[in-house]
């Protein structure tokens, strides 16, 4: 519960809990290792499914690992940035970035499973 000065205060200026932090960071992670993974695959024969990501893997594997970062790095920032809103003013779970993290690690996850199959 917040007090009532502390109500007119830029949100993003908070301090966050450090379990944010490092949840962040195991996002983050999962990402780059799902996207090296996805060119592990690629070069073993494997086919990139998601139409956005092909196009970015044509333009050549360093664009792809920077655009795959970078929209994980913004939907990160973006979950954030507006979870304190979301949580106090409607009440909703702050778990959307450990859902996210979940939802990454099972990509990871069948990633290996396909690598050693």
């Amino acid at each position: 519960m917040r007090r009532a000065e502390d109500r007119n205060r830029i949100v993003a200026f908070d301090r966050y809990k450090p379990s944010l932090f490092v949840t962040t960071l195991f996002v983050l992670s999962l990402s780059l290792l799902d996207a090296a993974l996805t060119l592990t695959l690629l070069s073993q024969g494997a086919e990139e499914l998601n139409p956005v990501m092909r196009y970015y893997l044509n333009q050549g594997p360093q664009i792809f690992l920077l655009v795959k970062y970078g929209l994980t790095a913004l939907s990160v920032l973006i979950i954030i940035l507006g979870s304190e809103a979301l949580t106090t003013r409607y009440r909703l779970c702050s778990g959307i970035l450990p859902l996210f993290a979940a939802i990454f690690s099972g990509v990871v996850m069948w990633e290996f499973y396909l690598l050693l199959s």
